[in-house]
């Protein structure tokens, strides 16, 4: 299998001519233009040369605490951000503080990270308009400040939040990141509902802090509409992107970090008809997938169908979570309105949590009986996991309330929650000891995304991020999915049940974290890519004339595009919806087929990638293991076969 790799490249003007050169053999008489693959670099690994640059002018320079290195921006991925550094015999540690320009309470403190003999503050929270002060202080007495201002942000970014409710009880040091749905950019507001960090290209999902100090954002490759990605980036508050693992299946929704440091996330099968129902764990030091489990040969895809289920997405798992007490994993079924509940590794059903109405008999004895009063089964739910004390905590969107769609609840008369319910694993029991958001009615209701996370003791955020109207009446379907003209997303934190601060945005998100700025860290200049993608699978069939093919002059009236990374070729193109699509690269030996699904999948849970038009948007990844130097590359659309012009070739 092809490692997942960087190196540096040569430049396409060199491969093409060495292409020209060592490209005797004629596949078709339609050799009018041959040109390598265009190599476009992902994010990671565009930034290899400017980390280069940026540490060796730190180290070939004479800074100090009094005249530190100040760099605004130095990735271009974050421009509210700005990297410090200077020279430090590592004997004193250091803290930077960035200002706010509203008060006091907006502060944002960051622990300096010493390294060789250098300490470096990767912050955040320069504030949008105007200077942003920052402090440093050592910790033998010494202080220094200085100024800077900040880069423009994306002109369709929300600048600021609306701060809905304020009891001045907010956690001190800390920014609420939330991650886009609708529209906007993965950001952090503080308690005053100003930005204070952004991320200016479109990562999406999980925004988790890692063991050793980085954020989670996807990466920008997709593999398939409408928005499985190759894999996630662990990244710094600066922008820069210190790993980035590639998963065989792709990566959407969640990710977990174990104890032991791997990675438990949420993947897929793209090589057959059903998707979000794989879960995978990655080793962090290699990016080797070592355990796999299947939810098609766990559960049923036929059983306890809930009103969204459909044949292709009929579990849409949104969420991973490991529980180490009871070496468990709990997943988040939206469209079979369940929780799971297997044992880890080896991925056997132990507990369903949620209506058993609709299931087959052979799954009852798996679901938990309610007992106690005030219990309320949850629906379409999303961000399952356990709270410190072992409750499962989870984000009850209640989508129609019912599996029979005549008994669906209306939007008006619905509501979203946060839930905590008690499981006996002895007896098989589940009570429900706490619940926020019913009383708020439809005003709070999300029928879709939304999270919960447990910030400290009895202290929670609940992101109710997917409520939407049209003409002032409140949406029962997912914005994605249905007309509107207002979107709302509130992040509320609840202590000792109680709201003690609220902020609202006006788009949809995905997600919400809170997160203590202090436990960010430097990821200093190295990167580090790990992982694979399997081979794609392919047919053989002799039956296509390559001779006859269409000149790539012709090809190019298709608006079809190729490009080339690390490890895989992507084409990208528009086709009516009733054309059959394929690619053929063909090196002379043998001809692949790679059949392309000419149907466009809606995104649900992220509706940024959807596109509404007459044709179809159509994406396939070819993975680099498996191809064979100076293959050639053809389109067949209804059975006409245009030569592309293009060939692969490996990088060198």
């Amino acid at each position: 299998m092809l490692k997942y790799y960087h190196m540096k490249k040569v430049t396409l003007g060199l491969i093409a001519l060495v292409l020209l050169a060592a490209c005797t053999r004629a596949t078709t008489p339609n050799d009018d233009r041959i040109a390598s693959i265009p190599y476009a670099a992902d994010l990671a690994t565009s930034q290899i040369e400017t980390a280069e640059k940026i540490e060796a002018e730190i180290l070939s320079g004479d800074y100090s605490m009094v005249s530190p290195y100040i760099q605004v921006d130095p990735y271009g991925l974050s421009p509210l951000s700005v990297l410090v550094a200077f020279a430090n015999d590592d004997s004193i540690d250091y803290t930077f503080t960035v200002k706010s320009n509203i008060g006091e309470d907006g502060d944002l403190t960051f622990h300096g990270s010493n390294q060789n003999g250098y300490v470096y503050g990767a912050l955040s929270g320069l504030n949008v308009d105007g200077e942003t002060t920052i402090e440093i202080h050592g910790s033998d007495g010494s202080s220094h400040e200085f100024k800077v201002t900040s880069n423009p942000i994306p002109k369709d970014a929300f600048e600021s939040a609306t701060v809905t409710i304020d009891t001045g009880k907010l956690p001190t040091n800390t920014l609420l990141i939330t991650s886009p749905s609708s529209s906007g950019y993965v950001s952090g507001y503080d308690t005053y509902g100003q930005l204070r960090f952004i991320i200016n290209q479109m990562l999406i999902w999980d925004t988790n802090v890692t063991n050793d100090g980085y954020l989670t954002v996807s990466n920008e490759t997709l593999l398939d509409l409408p928005y499985y990605f190759s894999g996630f980036y662990c990244i710094d508050f600066t922008g820069h992107i210190a790993k980035q693992y590639v998963i065989e299946g792709g990566y959407h929704h969640d990710v977990d970090q174990m104890p032991n440091g791997h990675y438990l996330l949420a993947s897929d099968d793209l090589n057959r008809d059903t998707v979000e129902d794989v879960i995978k764990e990655i080793d962090d030091q290699t990016g080797e997938v070592v355990n796999t489990i299947d939810l098609t040969t766990r559960l049923d895809p036929n059983t306890g169908k809930s009103i969204n289920w459909t044949e292709s997405d009929w579990f849409h798992n949104n969420s991973v979570e490991y529980d180490p007490i009871d070496q468990t994993i709990l997943l988040s079924g939206r469209h079979q309105d369940v929780v799971v509940e297997l044992s880890y590794p080896d991925g056997e059903l132990i507990g369903l949590i949620g209506s058993p109405e609709g299931w087959s008999d052979a799954y009852l004895p798996y679901f938990y009986t309610p007992i106690g009063d005030g219990f309320e089964y949850q629906w379409a739910q999303h961000a399952a996991s356990y709270n410190d004390a072992h409750q499962l905590m989870l984000f009850d969107n209640g989508m129609y309330r019912s599996k029979d769609p005549n008994g669906a609840v209306d939007a008006k008369d619905n509501y979203s929650r946060f839930v905590l319910y008690e499981l006996n694993k002895a007896d098989h029991t589940i009570s429900q000891v706490f619940e926020y958001g019913k009383d708020r009615g439809y005003a709070y209701y999300s029928p879709y995304i939304s999270d919960v996370d447990q910030i400290q003791d009895d202290m929670y955020l609940i992101t109710s991020g997917g409520i939407s109207y049209l003409d002032g009446l409140i949406n029962n379907m997912p914005s994605s999915l249905t007309s509107y003209d207002t979107l709302e997303a509130y992040l509320t934190i609840i202590d000792d049940g109680e709201a003690i601060f609220e902020i609202m945005l006006p788009t949809n998100i995905y997600r919400g974290e809170c997160i203590d700025v202090s436990t960010m860290n430097f990821s200093g200049f190295d990167y580090h890519g790990y992982g694979a993608l399997e081979e794609t699978p392919y047919t053989r069939d002799p039956s296509y004339d390559l001779t006859n093919a269409l000149t790539a002059d012709q090809a190019a009236s298709l608006g079809f595009t190729l490009s080339q990374d690390d490890y895989r070729i992507l084409f990208d193109g528009n086709v009516d919806r009733k054309a059959s699509v394929a690619i053929i690269i063909d090196d002379g030996s043998t001809m692949k087929v790679y059949p392309l699904q000419n149907h466009q999948e809606v995104g649900m849970c992220v509706s940024i990638f959807n596109e509404d038009d007459e044709t179809n948007h159509l994406l396939k990844s070819i993975a680099l293991d498996g191809l064979t130097n100076d293959s050639r590359i053809y389109y067949v659309v209804d059975d006409i076969i245009y030569d592309s012009g293009y060939i692969y070739q490996t990088q060198f």
